[in-house]
């Protein structure tokens, strides 16, 4: 860490505990908190992080110094994009004044849906390069990893026995799986008929996200450790995603795989990680395909057409997403350039519900278009959202924003500059991280991936100010 009284010292310290307690609590949502937290009552990360961020202020007072990176181009577009989002609310005002939708008008809606993005985007962010400023890269790194994976070994251990018990059917570890009952934060609950397993998260939808943000971490021991335990973190996030059986969170975590591997392919001081992982990997797969090859070819192609609206088991939840999607992009057609306002989607995007997304639907009649259903439809996809509420302009902000982190962390990923060894292995695990983000964002439309802003964190910590070169020293 930079040279500090003291007392400053203390204050970062106690600062960076809240922090890597928060971490530490990202998958753990089975528990629901008090209700005026909104959607993030279910996130106890969220009560440290705020914890933090107050304690930041007081760092920031004290040290009369605050790290906001506004000449970093990633962090600019980010700064745009939160403004944008401001702007079109004003631009629709005089609509958003008539919206009534569930109890809740359009003003309190924008208000939740904006202060939501401001907390994660702004307030965590800020406080998360306040407090891991001055700390040396690798020892933030190590320090992040450490802590991903003490957390992932709760999860893991609880998705051990919740393995056995709904998939193998050995309800004598029930007891043993209910004592997690007593771990803070968490309400144990068994997909039994499902046949899927959610860990410490409430769904197994969430726990395919965790593992999305956390594969690269995981992955990344393959680079840094030694044996054969260096591979353990990866297999495990494999299996998990497996049994979890959440489609795109399977699809999205093999691609990650697939683009490490190219990774250490285009980097010749990986070549020798990359060899030995697939001599050791080459063997078990042949093994695998030989005795379960069928069964493996049914699976994949029962998964790549599961999300046809003809499903039978998906088929009425692909219907419902699907609908509303093209309903939105038709508020977007009527809206193309500033959208309806942030927030607004369901709003304005009821009216274009299809009836063939609607008709024998429960998921409409019980939930999206039900008014004692107090949750407002979900998008399903956040590019679609933003064109909807922000307009091209503000779908435009958001994907440069993401362009150019992405494209900063391959161009360091594969340049033939003399970067630092460790520095290839952070930009390896940050693209990674953010490319699985970006592609989950097609399913989901919350801001709220912890995972994400903490890696960005990181990020703005590495490339500084300028957007400059890592500096070794």
């Amino acid at each position: 860490m930079e040279q500090l009284p003291k007392y400053l010292l203390r204050v970062r310290s106690l600062g960076l505990l809240f922090v890597y307690v928060g971490i530490f609590l990202i998958p753990f949502n089975s528990y629901e908190g008090p209700s005026f937290l909104g959607e993030y009552n279910r996130h106890p990360c969220t009560y440290f992080f705020l914890i933090a961020f107050l304690i930041s202020i007081l760092f920031i007072f004290l040290k009369r110094k605050i790290y906001f990176p506004i000449k970093n181009v990633v962090f600019q577009l980010l700064l745009f994009f939160i403004v944008w989002c401001a702007v079109t609310m004003l631009l629709n005002i005089h609509k958003i004044v008539d919206y009534n939708l569930k109890g809740t008008t359009g003003l309190v809606r924008f208000i939740k849906q904006y202060g939501s993005l401001i907390i994660s985007a702004l307030v965590f962010l800020l406080t998360f390069i306040n407090l891991f400023s001055g700390m040396k890269p690798i020892e933030l790194f190590k320090k992040i990893r450490f802590i991903y994976f003490l957390s992932f070994t709760v999860v893991t251990t609880y998705a051990f026995f919740e393995i056995l018990i709904v998939f193998f059917k050995i309800s004598a570890f029930i007891p043993v799986l209910e004592l997690f009952n007593y771990f803070p934060f968490t309400t144990v609950n068994l997909s039994t008929h499902l046949e899927r397993i959610s860990s410490v998260s409430f769904e197994p939808p969430e726990l395919g996200t965790y593992l999305i943000f956390i594969g690269g971490w995981m992955f990344s021991y393959i680079l840094t450790e030694q044996g054969l335990k260096k591979y353990i973190p990866a297999l495990i996030v494999l299996i998990l995603a497996f049994f979890s059986d959440s489609r795109s969170g399977i699809a999205i975590i093999i691609f990650q795989l697939i683009l490490f591997i190219f990774l250490l392919y285009k980097q010749k001081k990986f070549h020798f990680h990359l060899y030995k992982l697939l001599t050791i990997a080459i063997f078990p797969l042949l093994v695998l395909f030989v005795f379960k090859g069928a069964t493996i070819t049914t699976y994949v192609f029962e998964k790549m057409t599961s999300f046809s609206i003809s499903d039978s088991t998906h088929g009425g939840s692909n219907k419902s997403r699907l609908g509303i999607q093209l309903a939105n992009l038709k508020v977007f057609a009527d809206n193309p350039i500033s959208g309806v306002g942030f927030g607004q989607s369901a709003f304005a995007s009821r009216k274009y519900y299809p009836r063939w997304a609607t008709d024998n639907n429960w998921e409409f009649r019980s939930m999206y278009l039900n008014p004692y259903h107090k949750p407002f439809p979900s998008v399903y996809n956040m590019y679609v959202r933003l064109l909807s509420e922000t307009g091209i302009v503000g779908l435009i902000l958001f994907s440069s924003f993401l362009f150019f982190l992405l494209w900063t962390c391959y161009k360091f990923c594969v340049s033939d500059k003399e970067y630092d060894l460790q520095f290839r292995i952070f930009a390896i695990v940050l693209f990674i991280t953010f490319t699985g983000v970006s592609l989950n964002w097609l399913k989901t439309e919350t801001f709220r991936i912890f995972g994400f802003w903490v890696s960005l964190a990181f990020f703005l910590i590495l490339t500084g100010n300028k957007l400059k070169l890592y500096d070794k020293s």
